[in-house]
């Protein structure tokens, strides 16, 4: 049976990219043969694909800590990093405004 690629596995982890593809196509197939007499149906193709879920999803579950754009390991350094730098920017403009105001009152 030929199985079409229905993902570039671009979401998967580097090293083991090609182990896990090749454990995900040999599961879709078992499951597929485990469902048809021969070539399988597209309805028992779409149904096996449901049951697995969305490529995103399965490659997800591959990551051990899971993919973050910031870890949970540096996520309170990075609240605090925000709020630091959300602080300085609210006083630096409100200064900036109290400045124009009074140059403006003093006719510059």
């Amino acid at each position: 049976m030929k199985c079409k690629k229905i993902f570039d596995g671009r979401q998967l982890p580097r090293n083991k990219r090609a182990d896990i593809e090749a454990e995900l196509r040999s599961a879709l197939t078992d499951s597929l043969e485990a469902r048809s007499q021969g070539e399988p149906t597209q309805d028992q193709v779409v149904a096996v694909l449901k049951e697995f879920g969305r490529p995103e999803k399965v490659a997800a579950s591959y990551w051990p800590e899971g993919q973050y754009l910031i870890g949970p390991r540096l996520f309170p350094l990075f609240r605090m990093v925000v709020g630091i730098a959300l602080t300085v920017f609210v006083v630096g403009n409100q200064q900036e405004r109290s400045i124009e105001k009074n140059l403006l009152r003093l006719g510059h």
